[in-house]
């Protein structure tokens, strides 16, 4: 349990070395972590918790509040450094703490995330939807339960391709099967969207950080067949990844659940060594890396709009 400004944080916390934090999304319960932490377990305290949603007198709980509970949590284990791996709205969320505790991380992997971006960075179908739609309704909660099925929230699988290399890879961009309930939380109802929906355009209206002296090192990895972030990081993020940025081949925003042996094999190596530039770990069949000579574009992108966080 950590404790802090009238709030109570239930936390999971396992295993015995360096400590490593699993962020996970705005909205999301520890639970998309399950498999990922179970494989990097071996050598680490890892520690994860749901994200918060609320504070102690029932107001929206935005980046403050977020960056809050990750000082709590160090607080409460004893610890002043931290190795991290973020999801999603988490890498955003992993980014400003490092930025504003950078003595408080040792290395971060950011995961499939997503950030605000400038108009001439590359986006998903689905970030910008989403973005628009959860600007409406943080302005007007009334329009949530509208919004649940602009999202597609009561929408049903195309049939598959007849072609079998584009059916093949339409089954791997496709949500894991058996984990629509947890990967759909926030928009489980109106009531839980209006609250995501605040904090996501909370969170995006804050820039990503500028690169400045003293940041700990930082791993950017995407998806191949990500349908939810840009596989790519917006171009003020670049300068800050020391360990570049690379692609997971047919993998989806959801890696940590479908690819937990191959994320686990990257994040634990970089971890283990973050040194500038990419791990050595894996090849070209499971991770592509990004240079300034070659940068990475996803040979299989898709526009479907699929919710998740």
């Amino acid at each position: 349990m950590a404790r802090h400004s009238g709030r109570a944080l239930r936390y999971r916390a396992g295993g015995r070395g360096p400590l490593l934090v699993l962020l996970t999304a705005l909205g999301h319960t520890d639970e998309v972590w399950y498999p990922l932490a179970d494989r990097l377990l071996p050598g680490r305290r890892v520690v994860m918790w749901d994200a918060g949603e609320t504070g102690p007198y029932g107001q929206t709980w935005t980046l403050a509040g977020q960056l809050a509970d990750f000082d709590a949590v160090l607080e409460a284990e004893g610890a002043d450094r931290c190795d991290v791996i973020a999801w999603c709205s988490g890498a955003q969320i992993a980014v400003e703490y490092a930025h504003r505790r950078p003595k408080a991380v040792r290395a971060a992997v950011l995961l499939h995330g997503s950030y605000p971006r400038a108009g001439s960075d590359p986006s998903s179908a689905y970030e910008r939807n989403l973005g628009a739609v959860c600007a409406s309704v943080a302005a007007h909660p009334e329009r949530a339960a509208r919004a649940l099925r602009a999202l597609g929230g009561e929408a049903v699988p195309l049939p598959l391709p007849r072609d079998e290399d584009l059916a093949a890879v339409e089954v791997l961009a496709r949500t894991p099967p058996g984990l629509d309930a947890v990967l759909r939380r926030p928009f489980r109802d109106a009531r839980a969207l209006a609250g995501y929906s605040r904090q996501l355009t909370e969170l995006w209206r804050h820039p990503v950080p500028a690169a400045v002296p003293g940041l700990p090192p930082l791993l950017s990895l995407g998806a191949e067949l990500d349908r939810v972030a840009a596989p790519e990081p917006p171009a003020a993020l670049v300068p800050l990844l020391t360990a570049g940025h690379g692609l997971l081949v047919g993998a989806t925003h959801y890696s940590m659940l479908d690819r937990p042996e191959v994320v686990a094999a990257v994040c634990g190596a970089f971890l283990d060594d973050p040194r500038p530039g990419p791990p050595a770990v894996g090849g070209p069949r499971e991770v592509r890396w990004s240079t300034a000579a070659a940068p990475l574009t996803p040979s299989n992108s898709s526009n479907s709009e699929e919710v998740t966080s």
